[in-house]
């Protein structure tokens, strides 16, 4: 489980959809989301350690996009990755430039990005690495 005196604010989930699903999401209303590992970049300003045992619980009301991505029955945190700057939007954009498939307008209603949620299909050692390179390390990993 993540322990408390993380202090980092950006944050990565590292998730797989086991299967092609139709899955609501709030506002931006119900979405064809792939079977495929994605990764979701965002941030907590404070209180990183919340934020994620939030996206980690099954018990909680749906507010922001993930939160409906997470509560699918097809879909599961499988890591988590942190870095101590503010590089949401960054990293976002290292996304855009090498060509990941992204869900427009998800998890970016608070900025100028497309989006905060890239399709990766089966790679994801590559954005691991990615997320290595721009100073981002491993806090959680699923048990199961």
């Amino acid at each position: 489980m993540i322990k408390n005196g993380i202090t980092d604010r950006t944050y990565a989930l590292l998730i797989l959809n086991t299967k092609d699903a139709e899955i609501h999401i709030g506002r931006l209303g119900v979405l064809n989301i792939v079977c495929g590992f994605y990764v979701y970049v965002g941030s907590a300003k404070r209180n990183l350690v919340p934020r994620i045992r939030r996206h980690l619980s099954n018990n909680k009301k749906n507010f922001w996009h993930i939160d409906y991505l997470l509560s699918s029955k097809t879909v599961k945190t499988r890591e988590i990755w942190a870095s101590p700057g503010e590089q949401e939007c960054q990293m976002a954009q290292c996304f855009f430039k090498r060509g990941y498939p992204y869900v427009e307008k998800f998890g970016s209603s608070d900025c100028r990005c497309w989006s905060h949620l890239f399709f990766l299909n089966k790679k994801p050692g590559i954005i691991k690495n990615l997320l290595k390179k721009n100073g981002f390390r491993n806090i959680y990993v699923c048990p199961n």
